[in-house]
């Protein structure tokens, strides 16, 4: 009978040797790679530290300079803010002093106009009793005595100068132009002949006078056909004398019908 043959010992051996050298080799890299990632962590934290230590050095030197620039930075934008505050601050006084002056030119200008038709209201009912009773040379002696009445007694009423002028005037001695109306009264005939209405043509500005300022307005009086039996080319003899009787230096002829013949003016104190 044969025996069994024994195993060599040798291939077990050589695999329990060549596995233990890879358990080594794997010990030894593990090893290698915690010496290497210590080193590295010890690395990272020395750079750190570094800098950490740059960046306090460099806050400590640049912290006064920030401290000042901030400050710097906030007076200046207060500056600019008070600047901008201000700005806008005048410039609503100024809007609301343009806005108040206009306001005011505007109500004077309706007061003026409402006063020019009280006076025109009353003047034609008186001179149209007059004509009714007398004719036109009892209309002159009404425009001469009456007229006058009327533009004291709501001058006296209201506060304002109201009155007549023209650069042909009919009473010298009470309408007669001033410098002032002298000028407007040349613009509106400058402005009449470029073909605006005479109707609609007026006049406003605040005048500085020796008095005082004063808010000055004119209207323009055209020349309507009733107005002709006085101020026209044609006069009739009878009523031609009694405009001589009452106006010695009468000027006020000659006109037509649409010509511009003089102005409402009126005056009222600031």
């Amino acid at each position: 009978m044969t025996q069994p043959v024994a195993a060599a010992p040798w291939p077990w051996l050589t695999g329990w040797v060549f596995l233990s050298w890879r358990h080594h080799e794997k010990i030894r890299r593990d090893l290698e790679s915690s010496l290497s990632v210590g080193t590295a962590i010890a690395t990272m934290r020395d750079r750190e530290s570094r800098s950490r230590s740059a960046s306090l050095a460099w806050f400590d030197h640049w912290y006064p300079v920030l401290c000042f620039f901030f400050l710097f930075q906030g007076v200046v934008m207060m500056r600019i803010s008070f600047v901008i505050a201000t700005g806008v601050f005048s410039v609503s006084l100024l809007s609301g002093a343009a806005m108040a002056e206009q306001n005011s030119a505007m109500m004077n200008a309706y007061q003026a106009r409402m006063l020019i038709q009280d006076f025109t209201q009353r003047l034609q009912g008186e001179l149209k009793g007059a004509m009714k009773d007398g004719g036109p040379v009892a209309a002159v002696a009404i425009c001469k005595d009456k007229a006058p009445g009327i533009a004291d007694s709501l001058s006296q009423q209201s506060g304002w100068q109201i009155g007549r002028t023209s650069l042909k005037p009919r009473n010298v001695e009470r309408n007669s132009p001033d410098l002032w109306e002298q000028r407007v009264l040349r613009q509106f005939e400058d402005r009449a002949r470029i073909g605006e209405n005479p109707n609609t043509i007026t006049y406003a500005e605040v005048v500085e006078e020796s008095g005082g300022r004063s808010y000055r307005f004119m209207k323009a009086i055209p020349t309507a056909e009733v107005c002709l039996a006085c101020h026209g080319k044609k006069i009739n003899p009878e009523i031609a004398a009694a405009l001589d009787a009452a106006y010695p230096q009468d000027q006020a002829r000659g006109y037509e019908a649409g010509d511009l013949r003089g102005a409402f003016s009126l005056k009222k104190p600031l």
